[in-house]
């Protein structure tokens, strides 16, 4: 597990480097570089995260840089976007897990 949380966070980090990236562009086949124009490759990771006093400090940093709620459970999921030119985005999704 610990090898997973860690590279979800380097991740994250590509998140938050990504903020002011020009995004990828949508197609009909697919998500293309705003650079070059060619198919970019997707890749994904999921993570359950737990904030609060018995979670750890990367669900920890989640919940305070996404505003979320001690407690309860969160699925965060990160997507990534390469190209072989260099391009390089990720983005974030978090939503609640119900019980």
């Amino acid at each position: 597990m610990q090898e997973k949380e860690k590279k979800v966070e380097e991740l994250y980090n590509l998140v938050k480097a990504s903020a002011k990236t020009q995004t990828p562009k949508g197609s009909l086949f697919g998500v293309k570089c705003p650079k070059c124009a060619s198919k970019l490759s997707k890749e994904s990771e999921k993570l359950i995260v737990i904030p609060g006093e018995g979670g750890t400090a990367f669900a920890n940093r989640v919940a305070k840089d996404e505003d979320l709620g001690a407690g309860a459970a969160y699925s965060l999921t990160i997507e990534r976007f390469k190209c072989k030119c260099g391009y390089d985005f990720a983005k974030s999704i978090i939503s609640e897990m119900s019980e």
